[in-house]
């Protein structure tokens, strides 16, 4: 028995297009970002899901609420766990800043090598461990069931981690691009996870796909 999950990562921000740090800083979509998340919402009108689960940040939310529209009766739950990366001090701060200011998390946010505690924030582990245990948890309780799971960059990027296994520290995930859809699966007799598929994006859309997203 498997279960399915089709992962949704939430359209562009302001933050995202000027390149600031989010995290749990609550940013809402921008324009772009509603058209991502509809272009997104498009190419899964017809699929069937059992239940919706996001995360309750404004720019999650209101990716998922795009999706919604086209599956009125589907059951939805925010979901804190689902929420992004908690980087304290260094959110809300563009990434230029932060090379200045602290340049070692700046080297963090760029390698899997270091585990620095941002204060007020989460150690990469302790991230890993969250995103490990949410999605568990998430497949153990749905046999056979298809989840529409709608969340963030470094979420996906740690769920990649976490199926894929340990890699070189230099051999960074790329963020999956905004309002890019990814599946996974979970094998409830072997215990195994797969990778389906990895950030497609609505091509045939002229809504534009941001660059180099920050977290």
């Amino acid at each position: 028995m498997m279960t399915e999950f089709v992962i949704v990562r939430h359209g562009e921000t302001s933050y995202n297009k000027d390149h600031i740090v989010q995290g749990w800083y609550n940013i809402p979509l921008n324009e772009t970002g509603h058209a991502q998340a509809e272009a997104a919402a498009e190419l899964l009108r017809n699929e069937t899901f059992d239940e919706a689960w996001y995360s309750d940040l404004n720019r999650t939310a209101e990716t998922a609420g795009h999706i919604l529209k086209h599956h009125p009766a589907l059951p939805a739950f925010p979901h804190p766990p689902l929420r992004e990366w908690r980087l304290g001090i260094i959110q809300n701060r563009p990434h230029t800043e932060i090379l200045i200011m602290w340049p070692e998390y700046k080297k963090m946010l760029g390698t899997e090598e270091m585990d620095l505690l941002v204060p007020g924030g989460e150690r990469r582990s302790e991230f890993q461990k969250r995103v490990n245990f949410t999605f568990q948890e998430l497949a153990l309780k749905s046999p056979g069931k298809k989840l529409l799971i709608v969340t963030h960059g470094g979420v996906l990027v740690r769920l990649y981690r976490f199926i894929g296994g340990p890699v070189p520290a230099d051999n960074k995930v790329p963020i999956p691009a905004n309002a890019s859809i990814s599946r996974v699966c979970y094998d409830h007799k072997s215990g195994k996870w797969g990778i389906l598929q990895w950030s497609t994006v609505a091509k045939h859309s002229s809504v534009p796909v941001a660059d180099a997203p920050s977290l």
